[in-house]
C-alpha cells in the first residue's frame, strides 16, 4: 500500500452532537481521502484521546496524554514495518493536535523513508473557512454550526436540526467569530454557551469537498520529511 490512513478522534461531550463526533468526522475525511488516493487503505479509528476540557461531563472518556502518545506511537510503528510510502494521522479532535505535531516529529526521523503526514481537520476548516468564505473563524465553537454542519455531510443524521442554506450559515458564523469571549485557554466545556441546534449540510459539504482537494494538492507536492502538520 502506498498510502496507510490512521483516523484518531475522541469520545467527549459535544452538546446535541454525537459523543464521538470526531472519529465520525475523521472517518468521513479519511474515506473521501482514500478515494482519491491510489492504493490506500483506513485503518479502524483511535476513538478515545485526550479530552481533558470535558471531564466535567460524566459522558466523557479521556485517557492521559502519555497512554494516548504511547498508545498512538505503537500503532505507527506497526504501520512502517509495512513500509508504505506516506502514514497519514488524520485527527478529528483539536486537543490532540500539539500532542501529535510532536509525536510526528519524533517518528518522522526514524521512518526510514516513509512520509508521516498529520491532518489537523480543525486547523484546516479554519483557512479554509477565512480563504474560501472570507470567514475569520478564530475560535470555532465546540459542537457548533461548522461542526454540525460537517457532520450532516458525513451523512449522520441530526435530529431536532434545522438545515439551513450556506449563505445563512456564512452569516451566522461570520457575527460569531467576532465575540471575542470565545478565545481562552486553557479552556473547558462550561467556558461555552450550548450552540443552537442548526447546521448546513450544503456548508459542511463545500467545507470536505475543499478540504480534500487542498489536502491531494499537499501530499502529491510534500517534500518528505516535512515536520509541520497539514
Amino acid at each position: 500500500m502506498q498510502t496507510l490512513i490512521l483516523p484518531i478522534g475522541s469520545y467527549e461531550y459535544h452538546w446535541s452532537l454525537p459523543l464521538n463526533t470526531d472519529t465520525l468526522i475523521a472517518l468521513c475525511v479519511s474515506r473521501k481521502l482514500a478515494e482519491k488516493l491510489e492504493k490506500a487503505m483506513i485503518y479502524p479509528p483511535v476513538n478515545y484521546s485526550v479530552s481533558l476540557e470535558h471531564l466535567e461531563h460524566v459522558e466523557t472518556i479521556s485517557v492521559d496524554p502519555e497512554v494516548f502518545l504511547a498508545y498512538v506511537r505503537n500503532i505507527v510503528l506497526n504501520l512502517l514495518k509495512l513500509k508504505p510510502e506516506r502514514v497519514v494521522l488524520i485527527n478529528g479532535h483539536g486537543g490532540n493536535k500539539g500532542l501529535l505535531t510532536t509525536l510526528v516529529t519524533e517518528l518522522q526521523y526514524t521512518a526510514n523513508g516513509t512520509d508521516i503526514v498529520l491532518l489537523d481537520i480543525w486547523s484546516a476548516v479554519e483557512k479554509i473557512a477565512s480563504k474560501y468564505f472570507g470567514i475569520k473563524v478564530e475560535s470555532i465553537v465546540h459542537g457548533g454550526l461548522i461542526e454540525a454542519s460537517i457532520v450532516a455531510a458525513c451523512g449522520v443524521k441530526l435530529e431536532g436540526f434545522k438545515d439551513i442554506t450556506l449563505e445563512e450559515a456564512i452569516k451566522i458564523i461570520a457575527k460569531k467569530s467576532k465575540d471575542k469571549s470565545l478565545i481562552r485557554r486553557p479552556w473547558s466545556i462550561k467556558d461555552l454557551k450550548e450552540p443552537s441546534k442548526i447546521c448546513s449540510k450544503e456548508l459542511g459539504e463545500r467545507l470536505l469537498e475543499v478540504l480534500v482537494s487542498e489536502v491531494l494538492g499537499e501530499i502529491r507536492h510534500r517534500k518528505k520529511g516535512k515536520i509541520e502538520p497539514l
